[in-house]
């Protein structure tokens, strides 16, 4: 499971080491590669990282929704034709395509998120913003103890 979060510096090019904890949950999946896309939650401008496990387990959900199908049309502009898949280096280290580091705003700073069975990639200071603007959602409040909190 991918949880935390690690601050790492993104060089001119576009790489960035991505965190060692992360890196060895990848290896015991024998996982020599990433899938990188672009969120698909509409308020989360990062890119979403994938597994390969993950990724085929997505793709396998989505090709059961009709090609038709407005939710599928999204996922289809929105996640698949933004996939990039990325190796790692001798470092541990990924080469974020430049669109992706576009949309997540990223520029020499990288903040790697957990989200179970997945990661996130985003700017520092918007990821930061997020977590203000859940803090100050204070209508979430009322369900909390759903959760043992």
């Amino acid at each position: 499971m991918f949880d935390g979060r690690k601050d790492h510096t993104l060089d001119a090019k576009g790489r960035v080491s991505v965190p060692e904890r992360y890196r060895n949950i990848l290896q015991s999946q024998d996982a020599r590669e990433i899938f990188l896309t672009q969120s698909a939650v509409r308020d989360r401008l990062c890119i979403t990282v994938w597994s390969p496990d993950e990724w085929k387990s997505f793709l396998e959900r989505i090709n059961a929704i009709a090609p038709s199908h407005p939710t599928r049309q999204y996922l289809d502009d929105i996640v698949l034709s933004t996939k990039e898949v990325c190796s790692f280096d001798t470092n541990g280290r990924i080469l974020i395509p430049q669109h992706l580091r576009q949309f997540a705003d990223l520029d020499g700073q990288a903040r790697f998120v957990g989200r179970g069975k997945n990661f996130e990639i985003w700017n520092p200071a918007k990821h930061e913003a997020l977590l203000q603007s859940h803090r100050d959602n204070t209508a979430i409040d009322e369900s909390l103890h759903l959760f043992g909190v």
